[in-house]
């Protein structure tokens, strides 16, 4: 009987049972982690040397590009960036009760001190590479996302500020009209009576 198991064939020849190494023959594309040799089992933890195409049968262009995908990319994640809305309106956030919505004056004295926006994960705390460094896309993508819906925030907050403004601007004017009005009037009788 012969039977396939972890990179070895076992195989009975006249009641003796032998052991065969076949990792070397086995021509897979991925590699195992723990052995460095082909990976056979869909539980192992597994990389590749090489270019991988999804969707694709040619590399692009790009240098460095390892991945190459046409179509969606789905991941999974505890939480999404709707805690900053959640914050901006009730003052806390149930789906991440560390996030606090800064004020632009806090942003920038943030920054000032850190080098860096509120949120982000500073490059101090990325895995520096040969390469590069490495990140998580989907929580950066998470942290992008934050930093675009607090934007927007800002944003319609100026734009509430700056309707306030120049509705005040229109009362100004309307004043000041109108007392330029009184004063034209004013003046106009003093010369008649000076006139008289």
């Amino acid at each position: 009987m012969n039977t396939l198991a972890n990179g070895t064939l076992d195989y009975t020849n006249e009641e003796t049972t032998h052991k065969l190494d076949i990792t070397p023959l086995v021509k897979e594309p991925w590699f195992s982690t723990t052995t460095n040799k082909g990976a056979t089992l869909n539980t192992e933890d597994i990389y590749t040397k090489g270019w991988v195409g999804i969707g694709f049968t040619e590399k692009s262009a790009a240098p460095n590009e390892m991945l190459r995908v046409n179509g969606t990319i789905t991941t999974v994640n505890s939480y999404f960036a709707d805690y900053v809305f959640e914050d901006y309106f009730k003052g806390f956030s149930d789906i991440k009760a560390e996030y606090k919505f800064k004020s632009l004056s806090e942003v920038d004295a943030y920054i000032r001190k850190n080098k860096h926006l509120p949120g982000i994960t500073p490059i101090t705390q990325l895995e520096k590479t040969a390469e590069g460094y490495a990140f998580n896309l989907s929580e950066l993508s998470i942290q992008l996302l934050e930093k675009t819906e607090e934007l927007y925030l800002h944003v319609i907050e100026q734009d509430k500020q700056l309707d306030a403004k120049n509705n005040e601007i229109q009362e100004l004017k309307a004043s000041s009209k109108a007392m330029n009005e009184r004063l034209e009037k004013l003046e106009r009788l003093i010369s008649e009576k000076d006139n008289q």
